[in-house]
């Protein structure tokens, strides 16, 4: 991660070693995520690695994953509920460090895949504009409001690559097929006089999110319900 990304609150979850017999009830969660001997990069990896380990802890408890995502991010309290989430029988060994922001945009790509998927994508056109100001508490910072208007605006200027981007393997050709696709609209979507610097991972993340709040309020309200 760089530019700006780099003042992302980061933090560590800290998780020990857990053996499947040690798991209790009837859930079967995938298996742990560990570090994959591929030919990507190591950063690809760590990626892939940090995603694997979002599915596991989504597949354990989405609706503490969705209360989650209702706190406003980057703030204390924000980070508190995430520590929280921490689940040792999702990695396989070691300490896994992120910033929330990269751990909070797999988890809303992970519910536009088990919502939308396998169906149609929503017409997300007539939307209304939705408020990514709204709930900022004291110490939530204006680049989050800044840097989800700019995701809004790049996934309304292209619905089908911002699916096709959500929707691809990471680390692959799809992706990168769907990041260039989607690059002509970077300009257009920034504030007059704006810069932004971000990883692969988090630009992902953020039209994750978007495209999953457009898509959820595209809906009918008595099918589904809407976000905002």
């Amino acid at each position: 991660m760089n530019g700006w990304a780099t003042v992302l609150l980061a933090f560590a979850l800290m998780l020990e070693t857990a053996a499947a017999a040690q798991r209790t009830g009837s859930l079967i969660k995938p298996a742990p995520a560990q570090l994959a001997a591929t030919p990507q990069s190591e950063k690809e990896r760590v990626r892939i690695l940090m995603a694997r380990y979002a599915e596991c802890v989504f597949a354990s408890s989405r609706s503490r994953l969705e209360n989650y995502l209702e706190i406003y991010p980057g703030t204390a309290a924000a980070a508190k509920r995430l520590r929280a989430l921490g689940d040792g029988d999702c990695l396989s060994d070691g300490t896994l460090f992120f910033s929330e922001s990269l751990f909070r945009g797999q988890v809303y790509q992970l519910l536009y895949n088990r919502d939308f998927g396998t169906r149609a994508a929503p017409d997300i056109s007539a939307v209304a504009a939705i408020d990514y100001a709204k709930g900022k508490p004291d110490d939530g910072r204006d680049i989050d409001v800044a840097l989800r208007n700019f995701g809004d605006c790049v996934t309304r200027a292209s619905p089908e690559q911002a699916r096709a981007l959500v929707l691809s393997n990471m680390a692959s050709s799809d992706e990168l097929t769907s990041f260039n696709a989607l690059m002509p609209h970077f300009s257009g979507c920034l504030p007059q006089g704006a810069t932004f610097e971000f990883s692969k991972s988090v630009l992902r993340g953020i039209v994750g999110e978007t495209l999953y709040r457009l898509s959820k309020n595209a809906v009918p309200a008595g099918a589904a319900g809407s976000v905002n």
